[in-house]
């Protein structure tokens, strides 16, 4: 957000239902973490650093026994309390 002291919430509802792809990782969800661990991401564009501030992400999903999910990261896990 461009005023100072405001935070942009992003909810994210089913999180787990993206299927891995061959190397074991979900795209949305792994770019979700590392905006969270890293701070922002790389433009694919032009390769510059975008740094992301006052975001907070906030994520739902069904039990993995449903129909069309799948089990979620562990290196995504270890930031959900």
């Amino acid at each position: 957000p461009m005023q100072l002291g405001r935070w942009v919430v992003v909810f994210c509802d089913e999180c787990n239902l993206p299927e891995q792809d061959k190397y074991g990782t979900q795209r949305v969800i792994m770019f979700i973490r590392q905006i969270t661990e890293m701070g922002g991401f790389y433009r694919p564009s032009d390769k510059q650093w975008v740094q992301v501030e006052r975001v907070q992400f906030l994520g739902a999903c069904n039990p993995p026994t449903d129909t069309g999910r799948h089990p979620m990261n562990d290196r995504f896990l270890r930031h959900a309390p």
